[in-house]
């Protein structure tokens, strides 16, 4: 079952932004005004984009202006050996790991105007991006050699590993996330499973107690994706970004279904169990004792 969403993001460094695109500008959405870099800029252009949390990025989404493209875009990501990320990190000192490149096209083919889309699939876990913007591609249209970004848009899911979120409005996290923290039906199935698990252990059937500790792990896994996902769904109400918060709400449906069979499957054992317990019983209210009309010996 794939968990990934759009994941919030804000930019933290960039190397210029002209006047009236900045930067804010691509957090608005994909009918926004863009980011240009300065007029007569010094290339390459950075931008650097912080994450709430560790995620596994699994795409990006870019859309280049249609006139002040950039000739190639290198792609680095980074995440703290630790986890977590400092909020007052210095991102110059940051040793970022190259993922890629893309080359974009100088849409002389649209004569400048169709918008380049770039889909980009990648597979790498990070707490923050660094794109590298080269060059622009020299046209009639782009006079101060500028090169910009109209929308960005990434793709992932939350690490269970992560619960530190650093930007503002985001709520933190214990670090060790307890399973009392977590949602009534998981802390339901982690007791329904260790009790399970105390049973065969008594019982000395140690391959059911195996399968058992890798249900509670993967449990466990699965409550700290849901406390993951409603952080997200909180801020995206909080933003009132209400098909995200949607899209987040149906995840987090999907997940408890995951958890809803084994506790049927406990509830019905138990049903069993208690009507051949009364089926029992009804026999021996129902058995006689021959001892008692038995003749006694003389």
């Amino acid at each position: 079952m794939d968990y990934t969403h759009k994941i919030k993001f804000r930019i933290v460094d960039i190397s210029s932004e002209d006047s009236y695109n900045t930067s804010e500008e691509i957090l608005k959405g994909p009918d926004s005004q863009g980011w240009y870099s300065a007029r007569f800029c010094q290339f390459p252009q950075e931008m650097i984009i912080q994450f709430p949390y560790n995620i596994h990025l699994k795409q990006i989404n870019l859309l280049s202006h249609e006139k002040k493209i950039a000739s190639m875009i290198d792609i680095y990501t980074f995440i703290p050996n630790n986890f977590y990320m400092d909020p007052d990190i210095d991102y110059k000192s940051v040793p970022f790991e190259k993922l890629g490149y893309i080359r974009m096209d100088n849409n002389q083919k649209s004569n400048y105007k169709a918008r380049e889309f770039r889909k980009i699939f990648v597979d790498s876990n990070c707490s923050s991006i660094k794109l590298v913007l080269h060059k622009n591609f020299v046209n009639k249209y782009n006079a101060f050699n500028q090169v910009g970004l109209m929308y960005l848009e990434f793709v992932g899911e939350a690490l269970p590993e992560v619960r530190r979120p650093i930007f503002e409005k985001v709520e933190p996290v214990a670090e060790q996330v307890k399973i009392e923290d977590m949602d009534e039906q998981i802390q339901e199935k982690i007791k329904t499973l260790k009790a399970l698990q105390e049973e065969a252990i008594k019982t000395e059937d140690f391959d059911e107690a195996k399968k058992l500790k890798q249900n509670i792990e993967r449990t466990l896994l699965i409550g700290k994706k849901l406390l993951a996902l409603e952080i997200d769904k909180k801020q995206a109400v909080e933003d009132q970004d209400f098909d995200h918060a949607k899209l987040l709400k149906n995840e987090i449906e999907n997940l408890k279904n995951m958890v809803k069979p084994q506790i049927k499957e406990k509830e019905e054992v138990e049903e069993k169990n208690e009507e051949d317990n009364k089926q029992n019983q009804e026999k021996q209210d129902k058995t006689i004792d021959i001892t008692e009309n038995k003749p006694q010996d003389k």
